[in-house]
């Protein structure tokens, strides 16, 4: 035990005594110091005593199992014959940070779980706080992705943001339930059962400046809006976990089911099976949502995406922001300009008119003419290219410059006669390129029409 006792007498920097004037204050210290040395020395020897069966320890008495050979603090009065590492109810164990080196060397291997908890010390609030793997790893994804991006684009582009609806310009259309489901926006089909519903482009919220939006009617019973995808734009999933996000806000519901299918043949979508499906609770204001998909030997077919809704008899139901990466993380959306999503959207389809005319409006911008064709007997023919290549042999829409669906417009020079209503003898999309207009008559010089190309899947 130490016995400290002050310098005597203890000399000020000029030489005085100053104990007569701090007598008190010094004889103090001295107390303390020695009470404190004295309870450390027992607190030294009593660390070392090993526990023994049998024997009464007194409250707060420390002790060494034999066993673990850690130091455990008796927290309740008595004796006992049971080791203290196995006596939680008398015994507690301290001193744990001297044994965290010898359980993480000694401990067995093994991957830990996303709830797995790792400790760490806080700067700004001076604590010890803990982190869970899964939040841990997806703070770093999240670092990572604003660093660098993320190494894979979005198959899913063309619809992810609904900036285009080329078929209807923003007007809500009718869904007629029970039937097939019906092309709205670019990419994105609707179906209904119960009561018919209206779908169109909307307004979005957030980055996302456009969505899809259902008005659900009553006696509505479900539903539900899909979306295709190419097998060779979704063949980077090949047995590989995935994960999707897309934005969701319903007005009315709070449950919203998803379902992944894939082509039973390479892009054709007349038969379809199921990969997963799962529900997400949603609110009325948008929020963004993930889940993943299992690995799948067949998604290289092309892949279905669904989401669905059950009695939307009132309110709107929007989706916006369909997004799928490899991996079992989500990302923040991965924008494109509106150049390259107009560019996606026409490799399916294609029109003349402009990017918010409905075809079948009277309007001559982006008529396609051809003149100076002879007023003789025999069939002619105009041919027109495509801007961008089709994904495939497309379907050819035809409108005379005044909205007849199916007809052609001609024009006689120098009379400057127009006929409507024409009907041509033929029409042939003679490539993914191209397509051709052919017309037998002998009283005009030239032909003029609106055209749409449609590959959708």
């Amino acid at each position: 035990m130490i016995n400290l006792r002050l310098k005597n007498p203890p000399l000020a920097e000029q030489g005085q005594d100053m104990r007569g004037d701090h007598i008190h204050d010094f004889t103090a210290i001295e107390n303390e110091v020695n009470r404190l040395a004295a309870e450390a020395d027992a607190l030294a020897v009593s660390i070392t005593e090993l526990w023994v069966s049998g024997t009464t320890y007194a409250l707060d008495k420390l002790v060494i199992s034999p066993i673990t050979g850690r130091t455990y603090k008796r927290i309740i009065a008595g004796a006992g014959t049971t080791d203290p590492s196995a006596d939680g109810t008398n015994w507690q164990l301290v001193n744990l940070g001297e044994f965290v080196a010898q359980d993480i060397n000694t401990a067995t291997a093994a991957t830990p779980a996303d709830a797995a908890k790792f400790g760490f010390w806080d700067s700004v609030t001076n604590a010890f706080r803990s982190i869970t793997l899964a939040n841990f790893k997806a703070t770093l994804l999240t670092y990572f992705q604003t660093l660098f991006g993320h190494p894979s684009d979005n198959p899913w582009a063309r619809m992810g943001e609904c900036l285009f609806d080329q078929r209807y310009a923003g007007a809500a259309i009718t869904i007629t339930a029970g039937a097939s489901a019906a092309k709205t926006i670019d990419g994105w089909r609707v179906s209904c059962t119960g009561a018919n519903v209206t779908a169109q482009r909307a307004a979005g919220s957030g980055e996302f400046q456009k969505c899809l939006q259902v008005t659900g009617a009553a006696s509505v019973t479900g539903i539900t809006a899909m979306a295709r995808c190419h097998g060779e734009d979704v063949a980077r999933f090949l047995n590989l976990i995935s994960t999707v996000g897309i934005n969701i806000s319903n007005s009315l519901l709070t449950t919203a089911t998803w379902k992944i299918s894939y082509a039973n043949s390479l892009n054709n979508f007349g038969a379809v099976t199921q990969i997963a499906t799962g529900s997400l609770t949603v609110g009325a204001s948008d929020a963004r949502y993930t889940f993943q998909v299992p690995a799948n030997a067949n998604v290289a077919n092309g892949l279905q995406i669904e989401f669905s809704v059950g009695a939307q008899t009132s309110g709107t139901f929007k989706v916006t922001g369909l997004d799928q990466v490899p991996g079992a993380f989500g990302r923040p959306y991965p924008h494109l300009t509106k150049g390259k999503v107009r560019f996606l959207c026409q490799e399916v389809y294609e029109k003349s008119y402009d990017d918010e005319v409905v075809p079948g409006t009277s309007t001559q911008v982006g008529l396609v003419y051809a003149g100076g064709m002879t007023a003789s007997a025999g069939e002619k023919s105009m041919r027109v290219s495509f801007k961008v290549t089709k994904r495939g042999t497309p379907t050819i829409s035809l409108w005379d410059s005044i909205g007849n669906v199916g007809k052609i417009s001609t024009f006689d020079l120098p009379a400057a006669t127009v006929t409507h209503n024409v009907t041509p003898s033929g029409t042939v999309a003679t490539s993914i390129n191209s397509m051709s207009v052919y017309l037998s008559a002998t009283t005009y010089s030239g032909m003029m029409f609106h055209w749409s190309a449609d590959t959708e899947l």
